[in-house]
């Protein structure tokens, strides 16, 4: 049976965040089992199963796909069998979709999440399908409406969402997935929390406001300093005279 998988703290990003994103908590490096040595050759074998029958992607299959490649942990023998396993659900959305719900799933079976977030964040981690992309939209919208399925709602909405910001937050972009939403209220929450434009941040403005400032002194001076050198050029009799010797060896040695 499994056991709790091994995690390790996120570590911050390179770039401020905005304010309004989800709590990235845990990175998963593989789950841990009595069998791992055992994941690598299942992962050849599904890998097979696919390449005979591109356009399969029945569950049974899917479910060890994913099995598979979420057991083998940092097995180094692994690593090119992944790689074109991987590789066989890039494309295909059918079976993209099917791949995602089942690492959703399965991902909920051996580890606790505190919210929708965990969840998406979870099966996304390390997945079989990678990042979700515009060719995920369809699907991701029907899951969205899918009424019938609760538990997946949510993290469609969360998919859905991270797929509008990395198209630049166009606020148009929202109604469809607001007319998804059915006014349900957990979700109309979600949603109005992970749209909302970013909050200012007052330390930041300051800081922002000190690189301007140091910015401009810098070009005055850039500029000031031309305009000495221009009048040098331009009359250098009158730069080297008694009056004005000491000055000009003065800035030109500063």
């Amino acid at each position: 049976a499994p056991t709790t998988p091994r995690s390790a703290p996120a570590t911050a990003p390179a770039q401020p965040a905005p304010s309004n994103p989800p709590p990235i908590r845990l990175k998963f490096v593989g789950q841990q089992c009595s069998f791992n040595y055992l994941a690598p050759s299942l992962v050849t074998l599904c890998e097979q199963q696919l390449s005979a029958a591109p356009d399969q992607h029945d569950a049974p299959l899917i479910r060890c796909c994913v099995v598979a490649s979420r057991f083998c942990g940092d097995d180094r023998s692994a690593r090119e069998p992944i790689g074109k396993l991987k590789e066989r659900f890039r494309v295909n959305p059918a079976r993209r979709r099917d791949a995602f719900w089942t690492e959703v799933e399965f991902m909920d079976e051996v580890v606790s999440a505190e919210d929708d977030w965990d969840r998406y964040y979870h099966a996304l981690q390390d997945s079989l399908v990678g990042w979700l992309t515009e060719v995920d939209r369809p699907w991701l919208m029907e899951a969205l409406v899918d009424e019938p399925h609760p538990k997946r709602r949510a993290v469609a909405l969360h998919a859905l969402v991270e797929l509008w910001k990395a198209r630049g937050r166009v606020a148009s972009e929202l109604d469809g997935i607001r007319a998804g939403l059915r006014d349900e209220p957990e979700l109309t929450r979600i949603f109005d929390e992970r749209t909302a434009p970013p909050k200012t941040d007052e330390s930041i403005e300051r800081m922002e406001l000190l690189q301007r400032q140091s910015a401009a002194t810098e070009l005055e001076g850039r500029l000031a300093e031309g305009a000495w050198r221009d009048r040098l050029i331009a009359d250098p009799a009158h730069a080297f005279s008694s009056e004005e010797r000491e000055a000009t060896v003065n800035a030109l040695y500063s």
